[in-house]
């Protein structure tokens, strides 16, 4: 499943490149930023493969549960019919791939306070997704800042922020139309 997905986005970002630079522009006040939009495109294309990983992240005792809980919130954030970013392309997964990006990042320097292995590439993958998120939050300020939130909300024991953002997000869907 995650093979096909990442065939998906590849494809997905080949046919869409001048409608990605339209889209990444358009958020950065109409800048073209070329290291942004790399940057931020590579963070898309990176989402099967940390997806795999926080997957196998839940399954791990040593992950703290509130971390595992905010696993599966991210999962289900990634099939939720509302969506923050309403784009159906390529640039919709922006946000999806800013959530899988953040809970990567947070559980890693988690799992390293706790003095837990960590596989060999997760120090290097660190480095590369906080360039790659610091581009997606130029991009997309206002749903990078809602998703914070989420994940420290949610990290703090408020299992009911998720239903919130849902609940939010389809308003300002419906008032759209």
């Amino acid at each position: 499943m995650l093979k096909a997905f990442r065939n998906q986005l590849n494809q997905l970002s080949l046919g869409e490149r001048e409608s990605w630079t339209q889209r990444v522009a358009a958020g950065l006040g109409g800048a073209v930023d070329g290291n942004v939009s790399e940057d931020a495109r590579g963070l898309i294309l990176a989402l099967p493969d940390l997806l795999e990983r926080v997957r196998r992240w839940y399954d791990r005792a040593d992950v703290p549960e509130n971390f595992r809980r905010l696993h599966g919130i991210t999962l289900t954030y990634l099939y939720h019919p509302a969506d923050l970013v309403e784009d159906k392309g390529f640039f919709g997964y922006l946000d999806d791939a800013y959530l899988v990006g953040r809970v990567f990042v947070l559980t890693a320097q988690q799992l390293a306070r706790d003095g837990a292995a960590l596989e060999e590439d997760v120090a290097a993958q660190q480095t590369l997704l906080g360039r790659q998120l610091a581009s997606a939050r130029r991009v997309l300020p206002e749903e990078a800042d809602r998703l914070d939130a989420l994940v420290a909300d949610y990290l703090s024991g408020d299992l009911k922020a998720f239903r919130r953002l849902m609940d939010e997000t389809e308003k300002q869907a419906v008032g759209k139309k």
